[in-house]
């Protein structure tokens, strides 16, 4: 985090953003609300039991420019109220925009009424039309808290079709809810609608995550059986094609290309073996 402001700055921020606390909001202050994709985790310093599970986060704060010279923006975090079924964070703070689109906040918390400082550690991604961070507290506490942050200042929310609390411009998985945005082949299609799981890396592949060779294998339309004839395999590769080109990610000379590619692959000969 001081990696951006010098440690100077950082303290001056601090100190000129307390000075604001007592109001209930700054002047030309932006009002952001919680996305439902928003989380706390507990963990337990010292304890053999596993992490709680994590739980729901909802509710508000503000956002307010401040005058500083610096690398990028730096705007106050004001009136945190944040909620989960057993948790309740209040405090204040600020957030840093760096100029190579990425950003960093802490907040001066307090969570259940005890002092916690919440910082987003390292420069994370900057989302253009909201807010998402990761914070932790330091783990010299007798709790850790590890807070997912996703918020959008108030009649600015970006489209979220399945309400998971992700973007659609930014999601995995546009409609189907999955704010964990898992995805284990590494293909940008998250696991909870890839419906080819294993794609090899570097694959050109469809919405759906499969690629070219996934849909049409060599070795025949399933398992155990066999492409009738060579046509009825490229007729496969040539309709996975259209639907890559409809999606805009394979050009006609692109498409021509992986069909000459299979017309001379062979799939769907049949050999007729000799005595």
């Amino acid at each position: 985090m001081r990696g951006g402001l010098p440690q100077s700055i950082f303290l001056w921020v601090l100190g000129a953003v307390s000075l604001c606390w007592a109001t209930a909001a700054l002047a030309g202050s932006r009002h952001y609300v919680l996305n439902p994709g928003s989380k706390i985790t507990t963990v337990c310093n010292g304890c053999v039991t596993p992490p709680a599970p994590p739980e729901k986060l909802s509710g508000t704060f503000d956002v307010t420019d401040l005058p500083i010279e610096s690398t990028g923006e730096v705007v106050a975090i004001t009136n945190v109220q944040l909620n989960s079924p057993s948790l309740a964070i209040t405090g204040n703070g600020f957030l840093q925009r760096m100029n190579d689109g990425r950003q960093s906040m802490v907040v001066d918390a307090w969570v259940n009424g005890e002092q916690t400082l919440l910082s987003s550690g390292r420069r994370q991604h900057a989302d253009p039309g909201g807010i998402i961070m990761v914070l932790t507290s330091g783990r010299t506490a007798h709790q850790t808290y590890i807070v997912v942050l996703s918020a959008s200042a108030l009649g600015e929310q970006l489209p979220d079709a399945d309400k998971d609390g992700i973007p659609d411009s930014r999601d995995n998985c546009p409609a189907v809810d999955n704010p964990d945005q898992a995805d284990t082949d590494g293909d940008g299609v998250g696991d909870a609608c890839d419906r080819c799981p294993s794609t090899p890396a570097g694959s050109l592949i469809t919405s759906e995550g499969c690629s070219v060779e996934q849909l049409c294998p060599c070795s025949g339309p399933a398992f155990n059986v066999e492409w009738e004839s060579p046509d009825q395999y490229l007729r496969c590769v040539a309709k996975a094609t259209r639907g890559l080109r409809r999606e805009g990610r394979l050009s006609r000379t692109q498409s021509l290309d992986v069909l000459r590619k299979a017309a001379h692959a062979g799939c769907g000969r049949i050999v007729v073996a000799s005595l």
